[in-house]
């Protein structure tokens, strides 16, 4: 029997000052307290095109390797043991997260985990 496929998790990733490059990243496991929502768009904002272009915003430099794009809708797709105001299939929060391309990890409070 041929091995099931990996779902696709492409991801846009700054290494530093003009060095982009799309990059598969495995799709995490939520926590207790995440939620995994499946993405259906993402934005890329005046901050992503300074990390792009400068490797910085502000005192925040890019040191290691970062996805962009932290405005985003998506459906999820799971969620942690103890988060019970949201349900797989309901349309995701909108809030300001860091994620990856199709997927991405976070608190369910909104804050940006992964």
């Amino acid at each position: 029997m041929a091995a099931a496929a990996k779902p696709n998790n492409l991801s846009l990733v700054v290494h530093g000052p003009g060095d982009l490059r799309l990059e598969n990243y495995p799709i995490p496991e939520p926590g207790p307290n995440e939620v995994l929502l499946r993405m259906h768009s993402v934005g890329i904002c005046g901050s992503d095109v300074h990390y792009w272009e400068y490797g910085r915003i502000g005192n925040f430099i890019v040191k290691k390797p970062m996805v962009l794009g932290h405005e985003a809708s998506g459906t999820v797709e799971k969620v942690g043991s103890s988060v019970k105001h949201l349900k797989p299939g309901q349309q995701g929060p909108s809030t300001y997260v860091f994620i990856q391309h199709k997927y991405v990890c976070m608190l369910s409070l909104g804050q940006a985990l992964c």
